[in-house]
């Protein structure tokens, strides 16, 4: 016991580091741990756009790992089209503190160093994606809660909640979302005495 709470007490003194504020909102369950694995692939495709801009430069078409800043920037707002501004001035701000030079050498931005930790503009770059995240998380609790009788809701109305917030969503992560807002899996919703004896009946909403 006495361990458990060190190891909370810890993690709460260093909620500034953005991998420690991933890893405490997950085992806390205020965010699922798909986070990490989406972080993960943003970072893996702002490195392939970086890496075509780098090519696209070159004479040979063959990348070099550098690109001037201001490609490096316009890059990154093209990659984060729907970032605010605001955001995208806190990244320059740190890409400029970390790298001063003319050009940027990509791939280094996104390395750890000897203490696991990576430049500024990284971890701001993954602090803004978990708030982010926290945001939506927000939003779809409110249209989900627009919905709710006592509490409880209906698939029906679970599905129109989350497509009124966000209606490009596909079919496999809104199922996803649903599960999650039943409190089970998606497929063992289908399964529940509750469903079998009534489609339409009221699910208690984990939120």
């Amino acid at each position: 016991v006495e361990w458990g709470y060190n190891f909370h007490y810890g993690l709460a003194r260093y909620l500034d580091d953005p991998d420690v504020h991933m890893f405490h909102a997950v085992l806390h369950a205020k965010i699922s741990e798909d986070i990490y694995h989406e972080n993960r692939t943003m970072v893996e495709g702002l490195l392939y756009v970086l890496k075509q801009a780098d090519a696209a430069q070159q004479a040979s078409g063959k990348p070099v790992g550098r690109l001037p800043k201001a490609l490096f920037r316009q890059a990154v707002a093209d990659f984060f089209e729907d970032k605010p501004r605001r955001e995208l001035q806190e990244l320059w701000e740190a890409l400029d503190e970390g790298f001063p030079e003319d050009a940027v050498r990509y791939k280094k931005v996104f390395e750890d160093d000897k203490d696991f930790n990576q430049s500024e503009f990284a971890e701001l770059l993954r602090n803004q994606h978990v708030t982010a995240r926290f945001r939506y998380l927000e939003q779809l609790r409110e249209a989900l809660l627009d919905h709710a009788r006592g509490g409880k809701v209906t698939l029906s109305d679970m599905r129109r909640g989350f497509l009124t917030l966000d209606p490009a969503v596909d079919e496999e992560d809104l199922q996803q979302m649903i599960g999650r807002g039943c409190g089970m899996p998606y497929e063992e919703i289908f399964s529940t005495p509750l469903h079998r004896d009534n489609p339409d009946g009221l699910f208690e909403l984990h939120v």
